[in-house]
């Protein structure tokens, strides 16, 4: 992201963006009416000036933080060494809070990349007293203004303060605000070790270094790993559509916006939220996968770290459950197709549910054996899937026409509502595919 002296750019967008504003700048400055950016060009005092104006006309503040938000965007899926190695460092428990004075949320994004999530407010202290992108409307400091610091804001720094001493990391800031210097940095510094970062780094603990160097070095040494022994975080990006669904194909974390939920989704939520564990049984094909991946996908929406079995790594049970036991974060383990573990394994994970960890089971259970388990009926999903699909005619129709050019509204064409009626005296929901997408023509 830019730094301060390089928002010139947005600057000249802002000031642009009104008439009245532009015409402003021009009679503040005593130059003649001009676009921003002949007029202020990169003129640190017209900037200034200009930046005060913003802050004073509505429309021009709100068209400087959304042109602000729409580069964060665009930059949140940039690889960063320095928000990766801070994401390791948060994970690993290392940090404890980090007062942000930029509006950027690289830093969200690079720790949902890596694990999935970001964790909620009363979980980690993520301070950005400056303003924030995920809240564009808000007031924001501007750089011609001093810093400020809200009483929450405030609280939450002295808590840390008087909890015990800690150290204090000081990275890529030249400590030239007074507000935060005389309120966070000064009270902090008399009874904390003090380390500054940065290539002109000066003072206690002074290191002359590259932010990102200096940054991925402090993570190996203190985070090493596996982060996640025997389990992989699940991000829930990349979504998928319904079509994934019509082909047939398993479905899975990848899916959870596009499926409706099923019926006996709420009692297995209210099953979780109560006992922490939660097994959802059936016959193969009923949407088992899809229930427990959209239970552990409401969780992960505030703030929960969602995990599953890392196929790929050899660990005995013992280390896998040694993770589970350890972990500072609130977790959702899922475990699909619980029928191929130990089911030592599985009782085991079930005696580690509390609170801040959360089991949900998907099993194969053709003879009923699972008493205590969800069990899914796969002939009323079934009706909730047809009559979820009616609803979305549009976007099912385009994905059927794809398997079956005799589906459409053509003349001596099937009707999609004709083949969703048919499909829905299916006995599951992956026969109800099937039989939506013609899928015995392909058999044939």
């Amino acid at each position: 992201m830019p730094l301060a002296g390089h928002l010139a750019p947005l600057v000249w967008h802002a000031i642009d963006s009104s008439d009245d504003l532009l015409e402003e700048t021009c009679r503040v400055l005593g130059v003649a009416p001009s676009a921003a950016k002949h007029v202020l060009q990169n003129d640190p005092i017209r900037l200034q000036h200009a930046f005060r104006l913003i802050a004073a006309n509505t429309e021009g503040r709100r068209t400087f933080q959304s042109a602000v938000c729409d580069l964060n965007r665009n930059r949140c899926g940039d690889v960063s060494r320095v928000h990766d190695a801070l994401s390791r460092l948060i994970f690993g428990g290392r940090i404890v809070g980090i007062l942000s004075l930029n509006w950027d949320t690289l830093l969200e994004a690079s720790f949902r990349r890596k694990y999935g999530f970001f964790p909620a407010r009363q979980h980690f202290a993520m301070l950005k007293p400056h303003g924030d992108c995920t809240d564009p409307s808000s007031k924001w400091t501007l750089p011609h203004e001093p810093g400020a610091l809200d009483q929450a804001t405030a609280a939450t720094v002295a808590s840390f303060a008087t909890a015990r001493p800690r150290a204090l990391l000081i990275v890529g800031y030249s400590e030239r605000d007074k507000t935060i210097v005389d309120q966070v940095i000064d009270p902090i510094s008399r009874s904390w070790r003090v380390y500054r970062i940065g290539p002109s780094a000066v003072g206690e603990g002074a290191i002359q270094c590259d932010a990102g160097e200096a940054l991925d070095a402090i993570a190996n040494a203190l985070t090493p790993e596996p982060e996640s022994a025997g389990w992989r975080s699940v991000p829930f990006g990349n979504q998928r559509g319904i079509e994934a669904a019509i082909a047939g194909e398993r479905l899975g974390w990848r899916d959870v916006v596009s499926c409706p939920t099923l019926p006996h989704f709420d009692a297995a939520r209210n099953m979780l939220m109560t006992l922490h564990s939660v097994e959802i049984s059936g016959s193969s094909g009923c949407g088992k996968s899809i229930t427990a991946w959209q239970l552990a996908h409401e969780y992960n929406t505030l703030g929960w770290h969602v995990v599953r079995p890392d196929v790929g790594t050899k660990l005995s049970d013992s280390e896998r459950l040694a993770f589970i036991a350890t972990t500072r974060w609130p977790t959702v383990a899922v475990i699909d197709d619980t029928q191929t573990y130990s089911p030592d394994f599985i009782a085991s994970l079930q005696e580690h549910s509390r609170n801040n960890f959360k089991l949900i089971c998907g099993t194969t259970d053709l003879n009923w054996e699972k008493r205590n388990a969800i069990r899914l009926s796969a002939s009323a999903a079934v009706q909730i899937l047809a009559e979820n699909f009616r609803k979305r005619r549009h976007e099912v129709l385009s994905i059927v026409k794809r398997f079956d050019s005799h589906i459409g509204d053509d003349f001596m064409s099937v009707r999609l509502e004709d083949r969703i009626d048919s499909a829905a005296k299916s006995n599951t929901p992956w026969e109800f595919a099937y039989a939506l997408r013609g899928g015995w023509r392909k058999t044939r």
